[in-house]
C-alpha cells in the first residue's frame, strides 16, 4: 500500500477519534428516574432512550451509561418530558410511570391527557429536553488485512454519525477501503451518506439524502445522488423494524478517465430496510435500494448492503458485511458490478 495513502487515512482515523473523544466527554446531568428491575434491583438515574429495545441508563455511581434490555424492566418512573413512539407509530409526550394498578401497562402523559399503554407496545423513548450528547448517536470501526501471497494489504474505516431530534432524524456514514496487491494497481473505493428524516404520524415520514460513491473498478471518480420520497414502517417492533421508502432521485458521474466525460440522469428511488437487533448480541441490517432510469430508460442500478454486527463489553463490537453496487449500463470499460466485504472492530457511542 502507497505510504502518502496509508497516511493520510491514519491522520483521518486520529481526527474521527480526537472527535469521539470531544463527544464523550461532554458534561452530563443526572436526573431523578427510577428502574426496578425483574429482578427486584432499584436503580436512581437518568433515562438517556429507549430503542432497538434497549433501554440507555446513566447513574450516578456508574462512569458508563448501563444498557438494558427492555423486557427486564418491571417498572419505571419519571415525571420528565419524554417523546414515546408505540408500534403501531403513534406519538406521545409526557411523563412515564407504571400503572401502579397494573404493571404491565405505563401511563404517559400529564394532567387530564393521560394514556395507559402496554409495556410491549412501547418501542421508542427520548428525552425531549437534554443535552446534546445524549441525542447523539455513533460508531467507528476498522480493519486491516494482509496476506503474504503477493503481499496484498486492504485497510477499511467504517463510521456512523447520528442526531435524533423530536421528529427529525439525521444520519451520516463514511466508508473508506483501500487495496493493494503486488504488481497491481491500488483500488480505492470511498463512499458516504447525508440523510434525513421527518417523522409523521402512523409511522410515516419523508426523508432526503445525498450519497457519495467513489470507486476506481466502475471508473467513477465521483457519484452524487440525490434522492428524496416517503416510507412507512412496516414493522416497528422492539426486536425488528422494516421500512420501505420510494420516490425520485437525481445522479450525477464523472469518471476517472477525463475523455468520457460526465453523466447526468433522473431515476426512480425505491427501497427497503430490514434491521434485526437483540438476537443475543447480534443485530442484523440489510439496506436494499433500487434506482429505475426515468431519462435513461432501460438503465437500472442497484446498491446492497448486509451487516452483521457482535455486541462486546464496554460498548466495543465486532462487524462482518457486504457492499455489493450494480449497473447495467455503466461507462464504457467498467466493470457492471463491484462488491467489497469488510471485518472490523470498533466501539459505538
Amino acid at each position: 500500500m502507497d505510504i502518502g495513502i496509508l497516511k493520510k487515512e491514519i491522520t483521518l482515523t486520529t481526527l474521527i477519534t480526537f472527535f469521539f473523544l470531544i463527544i464523550t466527554t461532554l458534561p452530563v446531568f443526572a436526573a431523578a428516574d427510577s428502574l426496578v428491575m425483574k429482578n427486584g434491583e432499584t436503580l436512581q438515574g437518568e433515562i438517556k432512550s429507549l430503542d432497538r429495545n434497549v433501554l440507555v441508563f446513566s447513574t450516578g455511581y456508574s462512569s458508563s451509561d448501563f444498557k438494558i434490555k427492555w423486557q427486564e424492566v418491571a417498572e419505571v418512573y419519571s415525571d420528565r418530558i419524554f417523546l414515546v413512539t408505540d408500534a403501531s407509530g403513534k406519538r406521545y409526550s409526557g411523563s412515564i410511570n407504571t400503572d401502579s394498578t397494573n404493571h404491565d401497562h405505563v401511563l404517559l402523559g400529564s394532567g387530564s391527557e393521560l394514556v395507559l399503554l402496554p409495556v410491549e407496545k412501547v418501542v421508542y423513548i427520548r428525552p425531549v429536553k437534554k443535552d446534546f450528547r445524549s441525542r447523539f448517536d455513533a460508531s467507528l470501526s476498522v480493519g486491516y488485512n494482509l496476506a503474504k501471497a503477493n503481499n496484498q494489504q486492504q485497510f477499511t474505516i467504517r463510521s456512523n454519525f447520528g442526531y435524533n431530534a423530536e421528529r427529525w432524524n439525521y444520519k451520516t456514514s463514511f466508508n473508506i477501503v483501500r487495496s493493494s496487491q503486488k504488481d497491481v494497481d491500488n483500488v480505492r473505493r470511498t463512499d458516504a451518506t447525508l440523510g434525513v428524516q421527518y417523522f409523521l404520524p402512523k409511522d410515516w415520514f419523508v426523508l432526503a439524502s445525498s450519497d457519495f460513491l467513489q470507486n476506481d473498478e466502475q471508473s467513477l471518480k465521483l457519484r452524487v445522488t440525490a434522492s428524496g420520497g416517503v416510507g412507512k414502517y412496516l414493522i416497528h417492533t422492539n426486536r425488528t423494524t422494516l421500512t420501505l421508502a420510494a420516490g425520485v432521485a437525481w445522479n450525477n458521474e464523472t469518471y476517472t478517465k477525463a475523455d468520457l466525460g460526465t453523466r447526468n440522469s433522473a431515476e426512480g428511488y425505491s427501497a427497503a430496510d430490514l434491521n434485526m437487533f437483540n438476537v443475543g448480541d447480534v443485530s442484523i441490517h440489510t439496506i436494499l435500494i433500487v434506482y429505475p432510469g426515468i431519462t435513461e430508460q432501460g438503465r437500472i442500478r442497484g446498491d446492497f448492503k448486509f451487516d452483521v454486527k457482535y455486541n462486546l463489553p464496554l460498548d466495543f463490537f465486532v462487524k462482518a458485511g457486504t457492499t455489493f453496487n450494480y449497473d447495467n449500463r455503466p461507462v464504457a470499460g467498467a466493470s457492471e458490478t463491484d462488491y467489497v466485504v469488510q471485518a472490523t472492530f470498533g466501539w459505538e457511542l
